[in-house]
């Protein structure tokens, strides 16, 4: 796999071309706090963002080229934004909170998030897959980015993951019902919570005729005993 910045396969090893005092009059330090995305724990350095920058006219013309193909295609600028934001929230992609000792203390729709994120995800190369069938890209950073796009979702891999996905979480987009599994210990302490499936469609329990009518049973039952009770309290 290319890398995009450097436009091939083994980019360089870092080389901060500034001195600390230069990335201190440039503001890098500044700078470097503003690109760090939010709510995150890592963040690139001033350092780093000095390593990004080269002196090499070719690989500069070319990234010139990236970015003025991005300003020509604001259709582009917008996919490629909410790549970056894919991409910054990679971490938190699938991850489901570890229950640990303290189960009670975990909110388990606080998963939902991650599994919404990988939803994003996988549209999002499907909508970059679509948009660089019907506009080839121009810029040699941007084909770059194509090729990989196809060769990724053109995969095994990915054909294979997009198929569970769908089957699994069928009705993501418009949650109605969901089933979770909980086990407890011998005291009823809750151990473990899994989000077992997701559904479009309402939960309609079987039983719930039976379950009316009992519970309108019992409702009567416990009305009559305890006007009966009452009766008797009033009568001795």
């Amino acid at each position: 796999m290319k890398n995009l910045l450097w436009f091939c396969e083994d980019p360089p090893q870092p080389q901060n071309l500034f001195s600390p005092e230069t990335l201190d009059n440039l503001d890098f330090y500044s700078l470097s706090d503003q690109m760090r995305p939010e709510n995150t724990v890592s963040r690139l350095s001033a350092e780093q963002l000095g390593t990004l920058f080269c002196d090499d006219r070719e690989i500069i013309l070319k990234r010139q080229e990236v970015i003025k193909e991005l300003l020509q295609r604001p259709d582009l600028m917008e996919i490629f934004t909410e790549l970056i934001e894919r991409i910054n929230g990679w971490e938190e992609l699938f991850s489901v909170p570890d229950l640990g000792d303290n189960p009670e203390d975990i909110n388990p729709f606080d998963a939902l998030d991650s599994y919404r994120a990988a939803d994003e995800y996988l549209r999002l190369m499907d909508k970059m897959r679509q948009h660089f069938d019907k506009h080839p890209p121009q810029s040699e950073g941007i084909k770059l980015l194509a090729d990989q796009v196809m060769e990724i979702t053109s995969g095994t891999s990915f054909q294979k993951v997009r198929k569970a996905w769908d089957e699994r979480m069928e009705g993501f987009g418009a949650i109605k019902s969901m089933t979770f599994a909980f086990r407890m210990d011998e005291y009823f302490n809750l151990t473990h919570i899994k989000l077992l499936d997701i559904s479009s469609k309402k939960y309609v329990n079987p039983g719930k005729k039976k379950e009316d009518t009992r519970k309108a049973l019992l409702l009567s039952i416990t009305c009559i005993a305890v006007l009966h009770t009452a009766y008797i309290n009033l009568n001795q």
